[in-house]
């Protein structure tokens, strides 16, 4: 991993910055604001599309490509948008970041849902539900359907070692828990 992403990523942390950056598993860029960093991830507040907020990601460092910091003209921007309605960078959720499984358990405890990339395995999917069990190289995910489904009983067994990417508390996430409610 290289040194030069983990302080670039700490700069924006202690600079509060909005920055951008790309991955290799999907087109387009991130943007948001880092929260904290732990060995491994690091937690960011997203900016989705119409100066909104879309929840929380947990990135892989070394994942990261491009990281650009925004000019002081467009943060500037972005300062009076969220100001006129209203709003503030959301403070940093109760994410513990010291290795995947306190990431995957604390993000559980915090958030009603759970999205979970793997995407050396399987590029452009991600699967969402509740962290079910988690042992020393595998996890357990209850998980809800693109249609607010729960799948009954079954519980679906990942590795730890394949997450690169967790997302919680943006849109989709929180609109599939207000239509399939808690798990049964």
């Amino acid at each position: 991993m290289s040194s030069r992403k983990r302080a670039g990523i700490a700069h924006a942390l202690q600079q509060k910055s909005l920055i951008k950056f790309s991955r290799a598993f999907e087109p387009g860029t991130i943007d948001g604001y880092v929260l904290d960093i732990g060995p491994k991830f690091f937690l960011m507040a997203i900016f989705g599309d119409g100066f909104s907020f879309d929840g929380f990601s947990c990135v892989r460092i070394s994942d990261v490509k491009g990281l650009k910091f925004a000019s002081d003209a467009i943060v500037s921007m972005y300062q009076k948008v969220l100001k006129a309605r209203g709003r503030t960078i959301p403070d940093k959720p109760s994410i513990d970041l010291t290795n995947i499984e306190t990431l995957l358990r604390s993000a559980n405890d915090a958030f009603p849902l759970v999205a979970i990339h793997h995407e050396k395995i399987s590029p452009g999917a991600c699967n969402i539900g509740r962290v079910a069990k988690i042992g020393k190289s595998n996890f357990w995910l209850r998980e809800i359907d693109t249609d607010a489904s729960w799948d009954d009983d079954e519980l679906f067994r990942y590795k730890l070692a394949d997450v690169t990417l967790v997302d919680f508390g943006g849109d989709y996430e929180t609109g599939l828990h207000q239509a399939g409610g808690p798990p049964p």
